[in-house]
C-alpha cells in the first residue's frame, strides 16, 4: 500500500498530513502484526486500558492522565472499543474522525482525540 495514494475523502480541519500520519502508524502496526506476531485477540478497549495503566499513568501528570481516560472513554471506546486491536485499520480511524465531525464536535475536541489516540498507537508501534 502506497500511503501517497491513500484517498482522504472527508474535509478535515486537521489537514491531510496529520491524518496520513495516523493512518501510516496504523498501517505499519497492522503490517508488523501480520508479519511478526500472531494477531492478538485483544480489543481496542483492552489495549487502551492496558496502555493507560502501564504506560500513560507513569508518564503523565494526574490531570493529564484523567483527561486521557475521559477522552478515550467518551469518544474512542464507543466507536472502536470492541474491534480487535490487530484488526484496527486506517479506515476505522478515518471513520471515527468523520463521525465526530458529523456529530458536531468542536475541532478542539477532535484534535484532542487525535493526540491521545496517536500517543496510544505510537506506543503500540514502538513497543515501549
Amino acid at each position: 500500500m502506497n500511503l501517497a495514494n491513500v484517498s482522504i475523502t472527508t474535509k478535515s480541519f486537521m489537514g491531510q498530513r496529520k491524518i496520513r500520519k495516523i493512518i501510516s502508524i496504523v498501517f505499519f502496526r497492522e503490517k508488523d502484526l501480520r508479519s511478526l506476531v500472531e494477531p492478538s485477540k485483544m480489543t481496542v478497549n483492552q489495549y487502551l486500558s492496558y496502555w493507560l495503566e502501564v504506560s500513560a499513568k507513569e508518564k503523565l501528570r494526574e490531570r493529564t492522565y484523567s483527561s486521557y481516560v475521559e477522552t478515550l472513554r467518551l469518544y474512542v471506546q464507543p466507536h472502536l472499543g470492541q474491534k480487535g486491536i490487530s484488526k484496527l485499520s486506517p479506515l476505522d480511524i478515518q471513520t471515527l474522525y468523520s463521525v465526530l465531525q458529523k456529530n458536531g464536535f468542536f475541532a478542539r475536541t477532535i484534535k484532542r482525540v487525535y493526540a491521545v489516540l496517536l500517543s496510544a498507537l505510537r506506543q503500540d508501534q514502538d513497543g515501549k
